[in-house]
């Protein structure tokens, strides 16, 4: 898993220094890979830390889990725990950052998608937030989002909305 690892981290440095020098608007100050590694078997893996939420996110439905406008008809396609490190990738002067979301099921190029990104808070609630993407030549999300969230969520998921 580590040699995994590090060959895609170095596939991401690679990318980012041959980036540097295309014509790349201003507002583009890097790439945060996030990798969700939670296949088994060709069957989706819901870590326990999340199997609750899951539950209760079928449950209740997107619009009442989620707590967010404009979802109501937004398909679930992953939930996730994430973890990821912000800390080699500098902000634009709006603390927004361009993160790659690699995802299980990838979606067709240019398909957008709705990404949430969710913080949990010490009363134990998860506060959303929710940012548009769209998906590159690998299936893979590319969504601009504010750094300090990306540095603080610790839930993933994302969707289409209908």
């Amino acid at each position: 898993m580590k040699k995994l690892l590090s060959l895609v981290l170095a596939l991401v440095l690679c990318l980012t220094a041959a980036s540097a020098f295309a014509a790349v608007a201003s507002k583009t100050v890097g790439i945060v890979t996030v990798i969700d590694d939670v296949m088994t078997n060709n069957e989706v893996a819901v870590p326990e830390t999340a199997a609750d939420e899951v539950a209760e996110l079928i449950e209740k439905g997107p619009a009442a889990f989620f707590g967010l406008e404009g979802i109501d008809n937004l398909a679930i396609d992953e939930y996730d725990v994430m973890d990821v490190s912000t800390n080699d990738v500098e902000a634009d002067d709006d603390g927004k950052v361009v993160a790659k979301f690699h995802v299980l099921f990838p979606y067709e190029k240019d398909q957008v998608v709705t990404v949430l990104l969710g913080i949990v808070n010490e009363d134990k609630t998860i506060e959303w937030h929710k940012y548009e993407g769209v998906a590159d030549e690998n299936g893979d999300i590319i969504a601009t989002v504010d750094k300090d969230v990306l540095e603080n969520a610790t839930r993933f998921a994302c969707g289409v909305i209908e």
